[in-house]
């Protein structure tokens, strides 16, 4: 017979470890490797739809399509002039590359059809440049581009219709390996360089209105740049690597947005890997970036995948005491043990969020026995006190308990001041996060049957909010 047992004490201490500071743009940003592309390169990229045309690699013709819907790679036709460092842009389904370098400057104006697969040569531009980049707007295409040794940068249209170029004002400084990106009926240039006897680096941001033919000076990046990849996201500019030496390159893994609407440039985490000359695509709400250099004379095939949860961070501190009563429990007093989870994730702030926990359990028991006690079973009572908020009400704590667990053939929740809990829902999910029971609280007690259960083990009650948010999670075990 088992005698004067106390009452066992169960504290579960939630600390949070990680607290985020809250950031404006995507505080959640995660790096993904893809399938690498078939091989090395410097080359310029272009989306269709799900895919991404990778073109072209330093002096070379070699051309893939990149599917984002299945993360696997092709070969298409190669570029007829072996070329790297062109514009590249796509209208009407077809891709024109513009100008390069081909062992020297290049004029060459080559597309590229994509229901053909075919290649074709069209007018050559009016003059040779190298280190270009080309954007389409309203079909038409504007690339950029210069010369080394040239205090020239040269700026023009292509009417694709006409297969004509009509020469457009230049920007402020001349310079080439710059980033071009068109949005909002703007193009945007960003950073480059200018090469005068010297290297000269800028972080001049420039933005151009094709319709008045005009330059408007922008915030100037954070640091002077150029050879980075650029792609617009979420309405806002995300700019990524990049190199500050010449003519020997130094990749850099910085990483930066401009929000337009606050007009102001954000330094973000950096990259985990550095990188000059990648190539940055946005496809259905995610960021590819394909390839670049490692070093001045090394390129790389691995290509990574960027998604953004926008959502801000918000940090929860809590303390919470549980009570279990256990009138016979089978263990050698004192027992003290440590469990931790890693990955609870939890509705915050409206907010999808994992958040790193850590559960110690103490337990603490006296037993006085006149027997040997055998096959001594455990019936555990789980007490939640919940906090409840209801709207213009004060808060208020409801107390539910959960008894047996460890259950084995039926479990029964006693609702407490069950009124408290109007359009709450109770729900039980099992440790892959399927639910298994669901039920609007409109009684005092309910009793599950779990005859007919056919998993055994962990399992979680949650007490959910009539905003389908989770505001009580704890852990049952069925026997």
């Amino acid at each position: 017979m088992l005698k004067n047992i106390t009452s066992i004490t169960l504290i579960f201490l939630f600390a949070y470890i990680a607290q985020v500071k809250a950031q404006p743009i995507c505080p959640n940003g995660v790096f993904t490797p893809l399938a690498n592309a078939p091989a090395a390169g410097g080359f310029r990229t272009v989306v269709y739809g799900s895919d991404v045309y990778c073109i072209g690699n330093q002096i070379m013709t070699q051309s893939f399509r990149y599917s984002a819907t299945t993360n696997a790679w092709a070969t298409i036709a190669s570029m007829p002039t072996p070329r790297g460092d062109f514009g590249a842009a796509e209208v009407n389904g077809i891709i024109y590359c513009l100008g390069g370098y081909t062992g020297s400057w290049s004029n060459k104006n080559e597309a590229y059809n994509i229901a053909t697969g075919s290649w074709s040569t069209k007018a050559n531009l009016p003059t040779a440049i190298s280190g270009c980049y080309a954007v389409s707007l309203n079909n038409k295409i504007y690339v950029i581009g210069g010369t080394p040794g040239n205090t020239n940068t040269f700026f023009y249209e292509y009417n694709p219709q006409t297969n004509s170029y009509t020469a457009r004002a230049n920007p402020s400084m001349p310079r080439m390996h710059t980033n071009l990106i068109a949005f909002n009926n703007r193009i945007y240039l960003i950073g480059g360089y200018l090469y005068n006897g010297n290297y000269q680096n800028t972080n001049l941001f420039e933005e151009y209105n094709p319709s008045t033919n005009t330059w408007t000076m922008r915030p100037a990046l954070p640091v002077n740049m150029f050879n980075g990849a650029a792609t617009i996201y979420d309405n806002k500019l995300y700019f990524f690597g990049g190199t500050q030496t010449a003519p020997s390159w130094t990749p850099l893994n910085s990483f930066y947005v401009f929000d337009f609407g606050t007009n102001a440039w954000n330094t973000m985490p950096n990259m985990p890997f550095s990188r000059a000359a990648m190539q940055a695509q946005t496809i259905n709400n995610e960021i590819y970036l394909f390839g670049g250099h490692i070093n001045s004379s090394t390129t790389t095939n691995l290509c990574y995948r960027y998604t953004c949860n926008p959502c801000s961070d918000t940090t929860v501190n809590q303390t919470q005491t549980i009570m279990v009563s256990d009138p016979s429990f089978q263990a050698i007093s004192p027992r003290i043990y440590l469990e931790q989870i890693d990955s609870l994730t939890t509705l915050i702030g409206g907010c999808d969020s994992v958040v790193h926990r850590y559960l110690q359990y103490v337990f603490a028991a006296n037993y006085c026995t006149d027997t040997i006690i055998t096959n001594i079973a455990v019936t555990d009572t789980l007490i939640i006190s919940s906090l409840l908020t209801g709207a213009g009400q004060p808060n208020t704590i409801n107390t539910i308990k959960a008894f047996p667990n460890p259950a084995n053939t039926h479990l029964t929740i006693d609702y407490g001041n069950y009124a408290l809990l109007a359009d709450y829902t109770m729900r039980i999910e099992n440790s892959l996060g399927q639910v298994v029971y669901s039920t609007s609280i409109n009684q005092p007690t309910a009793t599950l049957d779990l005859s007919t259960w056919t998993g055994n083990g962990l399992y979680f009650l949650q007490l959910v909010s009539p905003q389908n948010m989770v505001v009580e999670n704890r852990k049952i075990v069925i026997q």
